[in-house]
């Protein structure tokens, strides 16, 4: 005769019950625990670590000029980007906006976004287009580089064996995403000529519960001499201000 008094119960029936609820909340427990764990172990980036400073991050390079989503470059002529489309469903004026260093101006990007859900978004500059955000989790496309094919099904595992670096400095300086559950982000730049220019051209990768949902990709303005003259002679006071 088994003795149900262990779990507390009085009759058969309460005894299976009351059982399985302490079994349910060990299960639950055992699980806590483990979940705990593996947050825990998870490699903290390398910014929060003692003795981090801003010269470590050094976000890694992806040739952008040389991708192509679907065999076509992501980069291209307008011309060339309506042959392959053809007229985008909506075209909005400045939608990209980029101020320049101390107060010379802006530069500014025109969109044409080819469905109403903006997943596919090619930004203006000039006669030159550029795919400035694509939704990899409403078109099946893949985007293919020299370093990594991304797709949908790419993976943030795949993206710390290819650019550990800017691995290790996911979520640094994110936005809204950051805040929402199951969201990381991974900062890379382009391959495209830096000269003028005060930082670089940024790609954006953003994975929701370790696959990859989108990207953005954002050119930095062109100084002109004018403007870059003004903007070290900036430079160069607030150095001499911090020795």
């Amino acid at each position: 005769m088994r003795s149900f008094f262990l779990c507390g119960g009085t009759d058969a029936y309460t005894w299976d019950v009351s059982c399985n609820q302490k079994k349910m909340k060990k299960h639950l427990t055992i699980i806590s625990m483990i979940c705990f764990l593996i947050i825990s172990c998870e490699e903290k980036p390398a910014y929060e670590k003692d003795g981090w400073t801003v010269e470590q991050y050094q976000p890694e390079l992806i040739e952008m000029s040389k991708a192509t989503i679907n065999g076509n470059s992501i980069i291209s002529p307008i011309e060339k980007i309506k042959s392959i489309y053809g007229k985008p469903k909506e075209i909005k004026e400045d939608c990209s906006i980029i101020p320049i260093h101390n107060n010379q101006g802006e530069k500014t990007y025109d969109c044409w976004i080819y469905d109403s859900e903006w997943s596919m978004v090619f930004k203006i500059d000039k006669d030159q287009a550029f795919l400035g955000f694509f939704n990899f989790e409403e078109k099946n496309m893949k985007i293919e580089t020299p370093q990594i094919s991304l797709s949908k099904n790419t993976t943030i595992k795949e993206i710390k064996k290819v650019f550990p670096i800017s691995y290790s400095h996911r979520n640094i300086g994110a936005h809204h995403l950051q805040t929402e559950e199951g969201f990381q982000w991974i900062y890379l730049i382009d391959d495209l000529p830096k000269e003028r220019k005060p930082h670089p051209n940024k790609v954006e990768l953003i994975f929701k519960d370790g696959y990859l949902k989108q990207i953005e990709y954002q050119w930095q303005p062109i100084y002109s001499e004018k403007q870059w003259d003004k903007y070290q002679e900036e430079m160069e006071k607030y150095l001499n201000s911090k020795k």
